[in-house]
């Protein structure tokens, strides 16, 4: 937990430098937008964030365009925000509320700690013999 709790300190970090976060927002929204494949997105972000994410959207597009040959309108929630004790990242919003992706970058980190845990397991307490599979 402790691991955890210092990796969003870290991420915090990243939101600072504008470069990497910005580029990191537009693969972001790129991956959301792949994942979704809806032809109309609303995506949410920080207060903070908002002119980023603008800037990264049309980006964002382009590169979705030429991926899947689809066309996509995305358009940012100028109206509800993400709160502003989120690290950053963003949440994506598809048929009226109806489905939402949640691309945080907490909701990353707790994605890569689920992923992790046979592994931090298998460290902490050696491999165990009652398991039938070790994957």
């Amino acid at each position: 937990k402790s691991v955890l709790d210092e990796a969003r300190e870290q991420l915090t970090a990243i939101t600072r430098d504008h470069i990497k976060y910005s580029a990191l927002v537009e693969k972001l929204i790129t991956q959301g937008l792949c994942q979704l494949m809806e032809p109309a997105v609303t995506v949410r972000c920080r207060q903070v964030d908002q002119t980023l994410v603008e800037a990264a959207v049309p980006r964002s597009v382009q590169i979705y365009k030429s991926m899947s040959k689809l066309n996509c309108i995305v358009t940012v929630d100028t109206a509800v925000y993400l709160p502003p004790t989120t690290c950053g990242g963003i949440e994506m919003i598809v048929r009226n509320n109806r489905i939402k992706l949640s691309n945080t970058l907490e909701a990353r980190i707790e994605m890569l700690s689920e992923q992790m845990l046979p592994e931090v397991r298998t460290a902490l307490f050696g491999v165990n013999e009652n398991r039938k599979f070790n994957t």
